[in-house]
């Protein structure tokens, strides 16, 4: 099992927080198949997925984050 903290933020709105995690977990099963979803590959895209809900949590409305702002809160 894998698991990963999650991501302070001022929360806004919770919807589609998960939809944001869905969205983010098949990015990576495209990537690197179901099979290459183990050890560091999944902690880092679950890792993501934290970030990219985060993001969501923080404005109102299902926005999920633009691959810039997803970028940027990365490399913070």
């Amino acid at each position: 099992m894998e698991e990963v903290d999650g991501v302070k933020v001022d929360v806004v709105d919770t919807v589609g927080a998960g939809d944001t995690v869905g969205a983010i977990v098949v990015e990576g099963i495209i990537k690197h198949s179901v099979h290459g979803l183990e050890g560091h590959v999944l902690n880092a895209v679950l890792h993501k997925a934290a970030i990219a809900a985060a993001i969501t949590c923080s404005r109102a409305g299902a926005v999920p984050p633009r691959t810039h702002e997803l970028i940027e809160a990365m490399d913070t």
